[in-house]
């Protein structure tokens, strides 16, 4: 039993505090923040991001308006393109509309309670 706490104490000392104290840097200038920008590219305008989603079996634009997988091809391919899917849907089904869409942007989450429920709402 002693050992117990002796491993317990050790765990909470080595998660408990920070390896390093984080010193606070002051905030970029606007110029400093534009050449950053320019530097790795991304800028406002670029870094748009696009919406869809996948729902019981069906994909619907933001509006959300059936959308066909061939309208995939209408989103920008240079701006992000984030699909959510049902929290339950299976990896392999995920990976298999990853390939379908093949969007070089593509980002796949998770639907939030709300955007479920307004889908449930139309269907």
């Amino acid at each position: 039993m002693h050992g117990f706490f002796c491993l317990l104490i050790l765990a909470l000392f080595s998660i408990g505090g920070p390896d390093q104290v984080l010193q606070e840097q002051p905030p970029l200038s606007d110029t400093e923040q534009l050449k950053l920008a320019a530097r790795s590219g991304k800028t406002a305008e670029n870094q748009k991001q696009q919406y869809a989603f996948y729902f019981n079996g069906q994909f619907y634009n933001k509006q959300l308006k059936h959308l066909h997988i061939d309208n995939f091809s209408s989103f920008e391919t240079q701006q992000p393109l984030i699909l959510a899917v049902q929290d339950n849907l299976p990896l392999k089904h995920i990976m298999a509309l990853r390939k379908q869409i093949n969007h070089p942007n593509l980002s796949i989450t998770m639907l939030n309670q709300s955007w479920q429920t307004q889908l449930e709402k139309i269907q």
